[in-house]
């Protein structure tokens, strides 16, 4: 990202945490980047160049980790793919969002794009849940509360199709 080599020193909070995992993701993609005191841990040392390509983190350690990768792939010469494996660390936000909340496939993707975690991951968390189901709960949970067009509208708020929402809510009366 610069034309020189950089030192990232931070912080004492920073130099304790291990970051071989992200330097070791971003080798990947023709970044020279290693550990002065070769224990992982800052400082670094970047060197310039930025090919970009294909790479794998562990989604379980630290969304700043894939968020950084993101985050800078538009500077890369070729574009960057990135894996996030097994699982990524914010799995419970996803159950969180649709057990407590309820919200549609739609709308918690565009969540998990903005958290920075892959098409990939999303698409196949998404597979699993259905919008049908979700807006059933909510109007179980919500039907003495609201009104039809109340608990529509509410509905739509959550990123369900409207047409879906009506033709649920109608169904349940």
């Amino acid at each position: 990202l610069s034309d020189n080599d950089v030192i990232l020193t931070g912080d004492e909070s920073l130099q304790t945490r291990p970051m071989d995992l992200l330097i070791n993701s971003i080798n990947y993609l023709g970044i020279e980047a290693k550990s002065l005191k070769d224990n992982g841990k800052a400082p670094i040392l970047i060197k310039p160049g930025y090919i970009g390509g294909e790479t794998n983190i562990y989604g379980n350690v630290s969304s700043q980790f894939i968020s950084s990768i993101i985050l800078s792939s538009p500077l890369s010469q070729r574009g960057v793919t990135l894996y996030v494996l097994p699982e990524f660390k914010s799995r419970p936000y996803v159950e969180n969002r649709f057990v407590k909340k309820g919200i549609s496939k739609k709308r918690l993707g565009m969540e998990l794009v903005e958290k920075g975690i892959s098409r990939e991951t999303i698409e196949r968390v998404l597979e699993k849940r259905s919008d049908e189901e979700e807006i059933r709960k909510i109007i179980a949970k919500k039907r003495a509360k609201y009104d039809d067009d109340k608990l529509i509208n509410y509905l739509v708020r959550q990123g369900f199709s409207y047409q879906l929402a009506q033709n649920l809510v109608h169904e349940t009366d």
